[in-house]
């Protein structure tokens, strides 16, 4: 059997696969900060859902919001261990789930890209504009998580700025609802 369009298929298998990654494992070493655990379900579930819609809507507008939400969550990524993370005073440390997630997003966007690409649907406008919605998905996603740190505080006041300790939050902080 052949696949017609192979990259159809990586794309959505790529995006459910770091859909996954976020709703469990990504999400559950963030159990002890709340807003991180629900934004990780959150951003785990458009992915999950996006993958598996793309499997049945193929068009120009799904491989750009594919190639967009893949490229803009990679940038997100990058952005908090740049800056301080949401909920600490340091950036986030880079560690091998992390830099899998990202490969795999970084290839659901390639995925994404090329379907665009190979239908035609590329022109310098179309690349800079998915670049810069990408940027501001990441841009509006980081801004949004640091200048609600207060908020969240004030609603969770258990959430301790500083340490990001993955192994240490998931084993001794409760989630609280």
């Amino acid at each position: 059997m052949t696949i017609k369009y192979p990259f159809v298929l990586t794309a959505s298998l790529a995006t459910i696969i770091a859909g996954v990654l976020h709703t469990t494992v990504v999400a559950f070493e963030h159990v002890g900060v709340p807003p991180e655990f629900w934004f990780f379900i959150i951003t785990g579930t458009i992915q999950i859902l996006w993958g598996a819609n793309f499997f049945y809507r193929r068009t120009p507008n799904m491989y750009f919001v594919g190639a967009v939400i893949n490229l803009g969550f990679t940038f997100f990524w990058l952005a908090v261990r740049v800056f301080p993370a949401p909920f600490s005073d340091s950036p986030e440390s880079i560690e091998l789930l992390g830099i899998l997630t990202a490969v795999i997003q970084i290839i659901a966007f390639v995925a994404s890209f090329w379907a665009l690409y190979r239908f035609h649907q590329t022109t310098f406008f179309s690349v800079v504009t998915l670049i810069i919605f990408s940027f501001i998905i990441a841009g509006i996603g980081y801004t949004t998580a640091k200048s609600s740190e207060t908020m969240f505080l004030k609603i969770w006041p258990e959430i301790e700025e500083a340490s990001h300790e993955h192994t240490e939050t998931t084993k001794t902080a409760p989630l609280l609802l």
